[in-house]
């Protein structure tokens, strides 16, 4: 299971595409945005793997998601979780990106 980003470098505030593939196919797995280095608990932003913030009746295996970058610089990362049930079980990281 993975998840990527084909940027390394971006502008603060921009728009990018986060991919998954191989999931784990349940309907509640979740995207957060994180700071490099931070605690699962501390998601600067989150969503499902179809985009929402309401959980989707069916799950995906692989999936690419809009998501907009941090508008302050500095480095960050996407994480992917199973369906939550307040426990943070991280699945996949994706590359670090700068965000300048």
């Amino acid at each position: 299971m993975n998840v990527g980003t084909t940027l390394v470098t971006i502008s603060a505030g921009a728009t990018i595409n986060v991919r998954v593939q191989n999931g784990s196919g349940n309907a509640g797995d979740w995207i957060g945005v994180y700071v490099t280095g931070t605690a699962d608990s501390a998601y600067l932003n989150w969503f499902y793997l179809d985009g929402t913030k309401i959980q989707p009746s069916t799950g995906r295996t692989t999936a690419t998601v809009v998501s907009t970058l941090p508008s302050t610089p500095g480095t960050y990362e996407f994480r992917l979780f199973p369906t939550g049930n307040g426990a943070f079980i991280r699945l996949a990281t994706s590359p670090t990106m700068t965000v300048r």
